[in-house]
């Protein structure tokens, strides 16, 4: 744009940035009053329009800089640290105000259970928590998981369905970071084979009762199948939730009305 043209289109993006501003507040005002049936089709149709154009807008800036720069960043830091940024932008599930947090996930399954359907029959949630200031405690739980789950990719894994880890690094009103560590398993026997051989396991308990972890508790509960299994996959055609007849059994790989193919969704 040449001249102070580029003026015409800041203003013309700031009036429709005004506009959308009044009609979202018209939706919400008739939302909250039990009259957003009545609005004009038309209304809600310039609101979605406007915040797709946003959405894509946003999302263009995001993986062009900050997608970049993440693995600029993560070919500089060593091997055994990496920042992680969302490809896409998720619901905001609140902020600060709201008491909620964001972390990190990660889920790892055995390459010897993917795409096989084993229902788990066994599992074990721990709950840590650390101070926040307590940087070496952190680091010291963090190099645990790494260990533990090198030892779960190795050949000779037995039992492991699956493992997901949370971390939520600062969690503000309880001044505490968190990690949510799920484990499932085939049985209990198999989880407990490998708590009391795993050499992980056994540095973990070291580090909790020599002092080592100067801030760390935790709550760990063992949960078991209160009653049949029930797993649910979706069908490509028509999109009917597919599920077995019998409690506790796999949904089929065929939708049992239309006949078409369900996506084949592993149980973790």
């Amino acid at each position: 744009l040449g001249g102070r043209s580029w003026l015409t289109l800041v203003g013309f993006v700031a009036h429709l940035g005004g506009l959308a501003s009044r009609n979202r507040a018209r939706l919400r005002d008739a939302g909250n009053s039990g009259r957003f049936a009545d609005l004009p089709p038309h209304v809600v149709g310039a609101q979605a329009v406007w915040d797709r154009f946003r959405a894509t807008l946003g999302t263009s800036i995001w993986s062009l800089t900050v997608l970049q720069y993440r693995e600029l960043v993560n070919a500089w830091l060593p091997r055994e640290l990496r920042v992680f940024a969302t490809d896409s932008p998720f619901p905001n599930l609140g902020g600060l105000d709201e008491k909620t947090y964001l972390g990190v996930a990660a889920h790892f399954a055995p390459r010897t259970v993917k795409g096989k359907h084993r229902p788990p029959q066994y599992c074990v949630c721990n709950v840590g928590q650390i101070y926040s200031g307590a940087l070496a405690d952190m680091q010291q739980t963090m190099n645990t998981l790494i260990d533990v789950w090198s030892e779960f990719q190795a050949p000779e894994m037995k039992g492991l369905l699956a493992n997901l880890v949370a971390v939520f690094p600062d969690i503000k009103d309880q001044r505490v970071a968190k990690e949510i560590n799920l484990s499932f398993w085939e049985s209990a026997k198999d989880a407990h084979n490998w708590y009391v051989k795993s050499p992980g396991h056994k540095n973990a308990l070291f580090q909790h009762t020599s002092g080592r972890l100067k801030t760390f508790g935790n709550l760990l509960a063992s949960l078991e199948l209160a009653g049949p299994m029930q797993h649910r996959d979706r069908c490509r055609q028509c999109a009917r939730p597919v599920q077995s007849k019998e409690l506790g059994g796999l949904a089929p790989q065929n939708c049992g009305v239309c006949g078409g193919p369900t996506f084949r969704h592993p149980l973790l």
